[in-house]
């Protein structure tokens, strides 16, 4: 099925709007990480903060797609 060129558009302006915001997502943490694991006490334990915030993102990733179907 052929797209027509307003639903082109439609989706490279709809995948450009999901990478900025994931950009900008990635952008905020990595800036915070180091406050927040400074205030935490917990400088040399940031690798695992790191693996959290990855893992709970990937979750709720997963469960916003499964419940968009």
């Amino acid at each position: 099925m052929p797209l027509s060129p307003l639903r082109f558009r439609f989706l490279v302006i709809s995948l450009l709007t999901v990478s900025f915001l994931g950009a900008l997502d990635n952008t905020v943490v990595s800036t915070a990480l180091a406050t927040v694991a400074g205030q935490l006490g917990a400088l040399e334990q940031m690798s695992w903060i790191v693996v959290g915030y990855t893992l709970a993102s990937t979750v709720l990733c997963r469960c916003s797609a499964r419940s968009a179907t």
